[in-house]
């Protein structure tokens, strides 16, 4: 039984664009486009030409490396793609960040966390979102596929689990929050997001994006009625009465 409080965690800076001097200290490192699924709201979408190849590829170690070298106030290298765990080298690209002493995080769909993740990294941290407990549309992420993978890791490596929020999903808050309290004992946070899609600003035309005043209303919801075992994140400008 937790000792501490549970927390709501609102963030409400990430909305917010400040005039600053270039941020270095953390580095997108897209080391492939090449990706297992076909997400419909995927930033790469317009890379993907079919199942197995892509327009841009893999990574080069050796530039990965340079990349390294060259940016010397670099602390902290986030891994994405594609999926990233479908680079054949991704082992080694683990492997030159921890030379340099960086914090790295990887960015998955989940899948291939059983499969292509080793043990054994001491600077890595696992990020995986998802939409769904079960569905037969992959593009919905259902976590039931990939949870043995998260299973075998959660007690070996920081595991962030992000819920993204659509039309489908947005009345089933408490019973997919409730799955992540029950499956993985060692997780103890959930990141609550909203889905967007990257090829229309205003999303106006997709019917699965959840609108963000309404997001912020499902979750002001969620945090005045969950009582769980979970500290939970949220980011929107919309919840007035989030607390600690």
């Amino acid at each position: 039984m937790k000792t501490q409080p549970r927390k709501i965690i609102v963030n409400s800076e990430r909305w917010v664009e400040k005039p600053t001097t270039c941020f270095e200290k953390t580095f997108l490192l897209f080391v492939t486009d090449v990706c297992n699924l076909r997400c419909e709201y995927c930033f790469n979408k317009g890379n993907l030409k079919d199942n197995k190849t892509s327009s841009l590829g893999i990574m080069d170690l050796d530039y990965i490396e340079k990349l390294v070298v060259a940016n010397t106030t670099v602390e902290k290298y986030d891994i994405m793609g594609g999926e990233p765990l479908l680079h054949p080298d991704f082992d080694k690209i683990v492997e030159i960040l921890e030379k340099y002493d960086k914090k790295i995080g990887l960015y998955t769909n989940g899948y291939l966390l059983d499969s292509r993740l080793k043990e054994g990294f001491s600077n890595l941290k696992v990020n995986i979102s998802f939409q769904s407990i079960n569905h037969e549309n992959r593009m919905y992420k259902p976590i039931a596929e990939f949870s043995d993978g998260i299973k075998k890791i959660q007690s070996k490596y920081p595991v962030k689990l992000v819920l993204l929020l659509n039309n489908e999903n947005k009345s089933k808050v408490f019973e997919i929050v409730k799955y992540i309290e029950d499956q993985f004992e060692h997780i103890d946070k959930i990141t609550i997001g909203a889905v967007r899609n990257e090829e229309d600003y205003w999303n106006d035309n997709f019917d699965y994006v959840v609108p963000f005043q309404e997001y912020g209303d499902i979750m002001q919801k969620f945090i005045d009625n969950y009582d769980g075992r979970l500290d939970v994140d949220i980011f929107t400008k919309e919840i007035g009465r989030a607390h600690v």
